[in-house]
């Protein structure tokens, strides 16, 4: 009776895997599907999706930098308001 027990229970953890390992060979057909794809593309376009992505990164790190540049003057600017006011009142 354990016997037939731990049996179903295996079984139940081997169909689990399985379906874990199906859905994973799945994902991959698709990744690979995709890779094939651009893999069959030409130079031009290569470099076409090369440009609308650099752009796109290039257009987002510009925008990060700007508010990165905010952000320390910002923090600078408290920085100087509150050493003025430990100078001023505290020493």
């Amino acid at each position: 009776m354990i016997s037939l027990k731990k049996s179903s229970e295996l079984m139940y953890e081997i169909e689990i895997e399985f379906s874990k390992q199906k859905e994973l060979a799945e994902k991959w057909k698709e990744e690979a599907s995709t890779s094939q794809i651009i893999a069959q593309l030409n130079q031009e376009e290569v470099e076409a999706v090369t440009k609308i992505f650099g752009g796109q990164v290039e257009k987002v790190h510009k925008k990060s930098g700007r508010m990165s540049l905010l952000w320390n003057i910002i923090f600078c600017l408290i920085g100087l308001v509150g050493g003025y006011l430990i100078s001023r009142f505290l020493i």
